[in-house]
């Protein structure tokens, strides 16, 4: 009796070799295409993510320097004139802000390090007078800007107005002597800064999250999860910064800011396609399919012999 229990196994195993190799084939071939896909589509993201952060960090050094050197030329045009009245200069500033928004105000500052004219007043009444040498980082700056007679730029300070900026301090030398006549400052606050250089026109499917040093200054997120504060480190906002996070470098005159920038749901949604699912699911249902059909086929084939060694006997 186990004699031929055994050949009946054996038998059977023999039979279903061929369907079980075919649909293993199938399966392995699906798998390394489903594979294959998937490694392009994440690669196809990454370089679009690469790309849109070269680029962010790009926009963010060409218009804040742009800013920069406005007020540098600013400077220029007092130093060639061998002064300026207040008024002069107050149309000036007023022109400047007009044409470059993001400032949080325009001050001229006195060779003393002391605050004397504002544009515009209203909002920066406390930093009035105030004495900008009274404290480490801006006195740095100050004295960094006179000693070179190039525009400096401080790390990110609390400001007197209150909230955290940045202050562009650049000197005034007059022409004629180059006597130092002080500097004219840019105030800028780096969330309006930084949300007006990166509105929605730029790089609207990504986030975007900047830091200095150890400290994050400025986080844009995707409107879909606006609502969500702050942000709990397992949300799907998080994730994706973990999974897809680029990031890059830019200089602002000795201030190092680092980007990282990632997309956001909905970008996701439109790069990732179903092809590699409707590619695995029908591989799946096609290495059975054809499994069973050789079954069949084989088992046709058997009956076939069997009735002809039959009809010979």
């Amino acid at each position: 009796m186990q004699p031929n229990r055994s050949s009946r196994i054996c038998h059977a195993w023999k039979a279903a070799r061929l369907p079980l190799a075919v649909g293993a084939g199938v399966i392995a071939t699906t798998l390394i295409l489903w594979q294959s896909l998937r490694t392009q589509e994440q690669a196809q993201i990454h370089r679009r993510v690469d790309f849109a952060t070269v680029s962010i960090g790009r926009q963010i050094r060409v218009q804040t320097e742009d800013r920069v050197q406005a007020l540098v030329r600013m400077s220029r045009r007092w130093a060639a004139q061998g002064g300026m009245t207040q008024a002069d200069w107050t149309a000036d500033a007023e022109s400047l802000l007009r044409d470059y928004p993001g400032y949080q105000a325009i001050e001229w500052i006195d060779s003393d390090f002391y605050v004397r004219w504002i544009v515009p007043l209203a909002g920066n009444e406390a930093a009035k007078d105030f004495n900008l040498g009274s404290e480490v980082y801006r006195r740095e700056a100050l004295e960094t800007a006179r000693e070179k007679h190039t525009a400096s730029m401080t790390h990110t300070v609390t400001l007197v107005q209150g909230g955290e900026g940045i202050l562009v301090y650049a000197p005034i030398f007059r022409e004629a002597d180059q006597a130092f006549e002080g500097f004219n400052l840019g105030v800028f606050r780096v969330q309006r800064l930084l949300d007006t250089i990166l509105n929605e026109r730029v790089a609207p499917s990504y986030a975007i999250a900047i830091r200095e040093g150890d400290t994050e200054i400025y986080r844009r997120i995707a409107a879909e999860m606006t609502d969500i504060e702050p942000l709990p480190p397992q949300t799907p906002e998080t994730l994706l910064q973990k999974t897809w996070g680029q990031r890059t470098e830019i200089d602002l005159h000795g201030v190092i800011w680092e980007i990282e920038v990632w997309p956001t749901p909905a970008l996701l949604a439109q790069e990732q396609s179903h092809l590699p699912t409707v590619i695995l699911i029908s591989g799946l249902l096609m290495s059975g399919l054809l499994g069973w059909v050789t079954w069949l086929t084989q088992a046709a084939q058997r009956h076939r012999a069997q009735l002809i060694k039959e009809s010979a006997e």
